[in-house]
């Protein structure tokens, strides 16, 4: 994909093909908002499929690992084993809260909410 000189992509004018390469094509170009010359680089259409796919597989990795990590620090945990009763109930003993959350706890005595 060429582009000529002229050629208005939005708001950048093309002034002048900069150089080319396995990624793309790279333009000079004048942002006519601002009125000053910038580089644009134009991808291959093939190339942003490609990258949604990894990167949509790697945030599905993510919240796996992220998921199980809660799961078997916050419902597995030792202290409660075999099942903290909180994920039910949503409260948590006072010494529990002081081993796990000590400065929330003095916050919620001191009687202030930040």
């Amino acid at each position: 994909m060429s582009l000529a000189p002229g050629t208005r992509l939005g708001p950048y004018e093309i002034v002048a093909p900069a150089g080319a390469g396995g990624m793309g094509e790279v333009y000079r170009a004048r942002d006519t908002r601002l009125g000053r010359t910038v580089a644009l680089k134009i991808l291959p259409g093939e190339i942003i499929p490609a990258a949604k796919a990894l990167h949509s597989n790697e945030a599905l990795l993510i919240f796996l690992i992220n998921a199980l990590w809660h799961i078997i620090n916050a419902v597995f945990s030792p202290e409660v084993f075999p099942l903290d009763s909180s994920i039910f109930t949503g409260y948590i003993s006072r010494e529990r809260m002081a081993r796990e959350h000590p400065l929330e706890l003095a916050r919620l005595e001191e009687g202030t909410s930040e």
